[in-house]
């Protein structure tokens, strides 16, 4: 991460930005703000609502349904033809619908 971060190969899709504030107690927040905010951030847009619209339609063809945090991260990342690094299995579905790229990372 450290090297994607030094690359400039890391931005933040504002719904994790406004997850991890809400999940951060009020000290951890207030660090956490400068922090977050000198990531590039993305943010939606018609065209991420219009994708959503599409990510919904065709994972409900295949079975599949997804929170909206979730397909909204998804639609930046779609937008901004970014791959998402994430734990979230969600998102290894998603990959498998090929509606979103993963980066496949290991620990060393």
């Amino acid at each position: 991460m450290i090297r994607l971060l030094d690359d400039d190969n890391v931005a933040l899709a504002y719904p994790v930005f406004a997850e991890l504030l809400i999940g951060a107690n009020k000290t951890d927040a207030a660090r956490l703000v400068p922090l977050l905010q000198a990531l590039p951030q993305h943010y939606p847009s018609q065209k991420s609502c219009e994708m959503i619209t599409e990510m919904i339609h065709i994972a409900r063809q295949k079975g599949y349904t997804f929170a909206f945090a979730d397909l909204l991260i998804a639609a930046l990342a779609r937008e901004a033809k970014a791959t998402i690094w994430s734990f979230d299995s969600d998102f290894q579905f998603m990959e498998k619908l090929n509606l979103v790229r993963l980066y496949k990372w290991q620990y060393k």
